[in-house]
């Protein structure tokens, strides 16, 4: 965006302005002070949400050289010297007044999209199909929120001619606000689905929502395959022209003659306008296709032959929808944001190359960016710019215009003319505990690069969606008073996600603890550059002289652990008080203290000088299930006698904590200083009374074969399945070996296949299991979700005769986990 004064926009958002600091420009919009590296030129924006409160972390942003605030409370007003502030009823609906006036001062069209799926892939398409003839601006990712829409307007530059921007609801009342800012001349409405159905009434209500959009368009293209969008354009003005398409035999200005199957994709016989013509593209599934048509007719509305749209539709590239964080070769860490090289979406991955990197030396594999519509001497300033404001260091460049100005990056720097000339020496080069950020342009086909760097495992991955893992974060943070701690429990693998993967992530999130079951788990985070504090749950005797070098607090539970612990930090001699946490059996009757202990073991503190009490805690044994509430409440008072006795005893305050997941949802008055949250963190509420939180991993695998077995003919070890008339089988590449249990066999189990769930047949074998898959038309390199939404860890626990917590920590670790983020 260009240099702006928040002056500029105070008439637009019918706020107050506060100034102590004029000419204080700015050309970043902030929201995250996690993400601020350019305070003195960011406009920290304050968002106040169900969920979080900005205002909390103001001073963080100035402390971080921020001096241009917009804030909805008045009493931090005072709190910001020398500073621009804003003070305004909401501060997002100001962004978004903010946002409208820019858009309106910028000579450029805007095509708008919507839809309930697609929305992505036909805007990174059209940008595919266009950044060879128009300078283009786009939502980075799938940006297109309440909060998406504005942050991405504000990067509209004067240069750019094409606007394309995907616009998403979830909630009446939210596309007339997007409507307002945006004020697309062309619009595009792919389709209406089932997404966000429970906060309307039918589809025909999302419909009605979505078309809102478009009330001031030009024109409208959109799916004749949805007699929802039909009804809905109706009611858009007269003035407003209507294109459609269909890909279902349905009457459309473009239609879908016929559709052929090739080696490379899909040839689409079309019918445009009475004329005839065929276009190919390389993907043969039914969304593509769809999304396709949307692309198509905007380019032929656009007056491009078919013949033009042809060769650039072969060209089209799969859309990588999010950032992948990959475990890499020698030890690296691998950030795949392929294809997204837009100066935005570099900040954005960069963000995310701060959070992954902590010990690891950063370094970027980057290429040629083209249609940016600037000079390439101003543009690869920038690049580097931003490089070296993230501490990059080390910087492979690929491309002949990138080689003209490697002079502008810090570090070192290493160039080369191709992809396939940095692949002829990719083995010469040191990856070694480095995190790589690898982004590029189509042309140089970066897949090639991402596939030869990926560490080697099958095809069966576990995906952790990182976002939603925030979003269940924020949920129970918002269930908490102020001050409230929290603590994220990563054993066991980090419930099966990747201890240090998860760890870093929630340092980055400001996790207040992390706690992990032994000390060589602790240890592995240390090593990682985890600096949280972190409490260790069993702490052996033999570990106790590497949990004092390595900064990690035992738990205490037991006198000869506690007298062991003692003789431990008399023999280090520190010279200070050194943390731990004493855990009190009140009715789990596992590890703890007795409460008949307690009056000894206050005595026992008090008098041990070395040791420095930071909490106390105890574990509930039944918060999930409301037929124990009472035995619950029982714990709890039992807990904050103990609690008193010792404090009355040692003479000063510790933290206190027993609530877990089940209880920081179901008993507030358990909260105390601290919470421990684990299961909740992966979506998964054991007491099921939290409807909001999202489920965070993916099981996910692909067809390996696919075959016809004849009736009469069996299927796996022990000829358990014997086919009854003709079969189709798909096999999939997991097994018992995976953590996908034998027992799931002979039809117990299913996986979701082309949005239908299919059978297992026969035996789960230890690397494969085989699944009936009717009438489907099934390709090998199909996807197949094992679990996620459909089936979920609570469907697959059930199938087990288990619970969510083992399934999660059954995954074997030959699994290849994936890490994406927005």
């Amino acid at each position: 965006m260009r240099s702006i004064n928040l002056s500029e926009f105070v008439e637009n958002t019918g706020g107050e302005f506060i100034s102590q600091a004029p000419n204080k420009p700015f050309n970043k919009i902030e929201f995250d002070t996690r993400r601020i590296i350019d305070g003195k030129h960011s406009l920290f924006v304050v968002i106040k949400g169900e969920n979080h409160d900005g205002h909390k972390y103001i001073q963080d942003a100035w402390n971080l050289g921020v001096r241009n605030f917009i804030i909805s409370d008045s009493s931090y007003a005072k709190t910001l010297p020398e500073s621009n502030v804003l003070l305004v009823q909401n501060a997002l609906d100001a962004l978004q007044s903010i946002a409208k006036k820019y858009r309106s001062l910028m000579p450029l069209s805007i095509i708008g999209i919507t839809g309930s799926n697609g929305k992505t892939i036909v805007k990174e398409w059209l940008n595919q199909l266009l950044a060879e003839d128009k300078r283009i601006v786009r939502n980075p990712r799938s940006y297109n929120s309440q909060l998406g829409v504005p942050l991405s307007l504000m990067n509209i530059e004067e240069y750019n001619e094409l606007g394309i921007f995907e616009v998403g609801i979830s909630k009446k009342g939210e596309m007339a606000l997007q409507a307002e800012m945006l004020c697309p001349e062309w619009g595009i409405f792919i389709n209406v689905g089932s997404a966000h159905l429970e906060n309307f009434s039918d589809k025909q209500d999302i419909a009605q929502e979505k078309i809102q959009l478009f009330r001031k368009s030009e024109l409208l293209m959109c799916s004749a395959d949805y007699p929802e969008i039909g009804i809905a354009a109706k009611t858009l003005s007269s003035s407003t022209r209507i294109l459609t398409w269909s890909t279902r035999g349905n009457a459309a200005d473009l239609q879908v003659i016929n559709s052929q199957r090739i080696d490379s994709g899909c040839r689409f016989e079309l019918s445009f306008r009475k004329r005839e013509f065929s276009i190919s593209i390389p993907f043969s599934d039914d969304a593509s296709a769809e999304n396709a048509m949307a692309c198509i007719l905007c380019l032929l509305e656009m007056g491009y032959a078919p013949n033009q749209i042809d060769e650039r539709c072969k060209r089209l590239m799969s859309v990588a929808m999010r950032m992948e964080v990959l475990n890499g070769i020698h030890g690296s860490k691998l950030i795949n944001d392929s294809y997204n090289t837009d100066i935005y979406g570099l900040g954005i991955a960069l963000d995310v190359l701060d959070q992954q990197s902590k010990s690891l030396e950063k370094s970027v594999i980057i290429s040629d960016m083209a249609q940016t519509g600037l000079r390439d001497d101003v543009l690869y300033q920038q690049i580097a710019s931003q490089l070296a404001l993230h501490g990059v260091n080390d910087t492979i460049a690929i491309g002949p215009a990138i080689g003209n100005h490697l002079e502008k990056f810090q570090g070192k720097v290493k160039h080369f003319i191709s992809s396939d000339a940095f692949l002829a020496e990719i083995d010469s080069l040191d990856f070694e505990d480095k995190v790589i950020l690898i982004k590029g342009a189509r042309q140089f086909e970066f897949e090639q690069i991402v596939k030869r760097m990926v560490d080697k495992v099958h095809d069966t991955i576990l995906e952790i969606d990182l976002n939603k893992m925030g979003h269940n974060l924020d949920v129970y943070r918002s269930l908490l008073a102020p001050g409230t701690k929290v603590m994220g429990v990563v054993k066991a693998f980090s419930y099966g996600s990747g201890s240090e993967e998860i760890a870093r992530f929630l340092e980055f999130q400001k996790i207040d603890y992390l706690a992990v079951a032994y000390a060589d788990e602790g240890i592995r985070l240390r090593e990682a550059g985890i600096s949280t504090p972190i409490m260790v749950m069993n702490p052996e005797k033999s570990s106790l002289e590497a949990l004092i070098r390595f900064r990690l607090e035992p738990e205490i539970s037991r006198w000869e652990q506690l007298k062991a612990f003692k003789a431990e930090l008399e023999k280090k001699a520190l010279s200070y008080a050194y943390p731990i946490h004493l855990k009190i059996d009140t009715g789990m009757n596992r590890l703890g203290f007795e409460p008949s202990e307690i009056g000894e073991l206050g005595l026992a503190i008090k008098e041990f000088e070395s040791i420095k009490l930071s909490s106390v805690f105890s574990h509930l044994a039944a918060s999930d299930e409301s037929d124990f509430d009472e035995f619950s409440r029982a714990q709890i008072s039992e807990f904050v006698k103990c609690c008193v006795q010792i404090e009355s005893i040692i003479g000063h305050k510790f933290w206190r904590h027993i609530a877990n997941s089940s209880a920081i949802a179901r008993f507030p008055e358990a909260h105390f200083d601290m919470v421990r949250l684990g299961i909740g963190l992966y979506g998964i509420d054991p007491s099921a009374s939290l409807k909001k939180l999202q489920p965070v991993g993916t099981l996910k695998s692909v067809v390996s074969q696919v075959k016809t077995v004849k009736a009469g003919s069996s299927v796996g070890y022990g000829r358990s399945f014997i086919a009854k008339q003709e079969t189709k089988i798909a096999i999939i590449p997991i097994g018992y070996a995976d953590g996908y249990r034998r027992s799931l066999g002979n039809g117990i189990g299913s996986v979701l296949i082309q949005d239908k769930l299919c059978q297992t047949i026969g035996n789960v074998c230890m690397d494969l299991c085989m699944i009936d898959i009717g009438g489907l038309h099934v390709e090998v390199g199909d996807e197949v979700i094992v679990m996620g939404r459909n089936p979920s860890a609570f469907q697959l626990a059930e199938w087990m005769g288990t619970i969510p917590y083992e399934v999660f920590t059954g995954i074997s670790p030959r699994v290849k986990r994936i890490y994406i983020q927005e």
